[in-house]
């Protein structure tokens, strides 16, 4: 019921089959994503079914709508990079269609979703 805007224990519907509308005071909280891609603009890595791309991991939500997601890799990704000097790093978040993740205000009325992320860039060692 909270999923569709109505409190969990509402005495509206009850099981019971009525044949009128029953409007919630709140918002409902669908979310289509399933997975977050975390897509780098200096990588190339084979993430995504040995397709080369720039997706360097993966999160698949594990909470409710508005909870903070906590993703700890067991085993990182190690993408090789593909710039010879770097000047700048971009992350982008999409959702598992490759459509951008809004993370804004939506139009000024909430707070933007916080998000950050630890990288590792690590020189390639030589072969012995």
């Amino acid at each position: 019921m909270p999923m569709l805007g109505f409190p969990a224990s509402s005495g509206q519907i009850g099981g019971l089959i009525i044949a009128s509308w029953i409007k919630s005071a709140n918002a409902a909280q669908l979310n289509a994503i399933q997975n977050i891609l975390i897509k780098c603009d200096i990588t190339t890595g084979s993430y995504t079914n040995s397709q080369l791309s720039n997706i360097i991991s993966v999160v698949v939500p594990n909470v409710g709508s508005y909870s903070t997601i906590i993703y700890y890799p067991v085993h990182p990704v190690r993408c090789p990079i593909n710039v010879a000097r770097i000047d700048s790093i971009t992350f982008t978040l999409v959702d598992q269609n490759g459509n951008d993740i809004d993370m804004g205000s939506n139009g000024g009325t909430e707070s933007p979703e916080l998000w950050s992320i630890v990288i590792t860039i690590s020189e390639k060692e030589p072969l012995m």
